[in-house]
């Protein structure tokens, strides 16, 4: 599953335009369920990034973290926590992230 994140102002009938840029990226199709989650910012806090943007602060940040030293934890023995790292780790790998 992917997931992106935008900014997007509602219209007058109430309705949202996803960017036909994120719709080809995410290789979503007319009739397709999709989830939505909404937050309102009645003042706005954030900046809206592009996707560019919030890729390049991610790598940023992870450039950053691999200069920290690494202290290897103990094997997991529970076969969920160990499902659940192979997913983040190639779900990082399809984002273009190097954790």
């Amino acid at each position: 599953m992917s997931a992106i994140t935008f900014c997007a102002e509602l219209t007058d009938d109430a309705t949202v335009t996803i960017p036909g840029d994120l719709i080809a990226e995410l290789g979503v199709e007319a009739g397709d369920e999709v989830t939505v989650r909404i937050e309102a910012n009645p003042a706005p806090k954030y900046e809206c990034l592009d996707q560019a943007e919030l890729h390049r602060r991610a790598n940023a940040i992870f450039a950053a973290a691999d200069l920290e030293p690494r202290i290897p934890g103990k094997q997991s023995s529970d076969p969920l926590e160990l499902e659940w790292g192979k997913e983040v780790e190639e779900k990082a790998h399809r984002l273009g992230l190097r954790i």
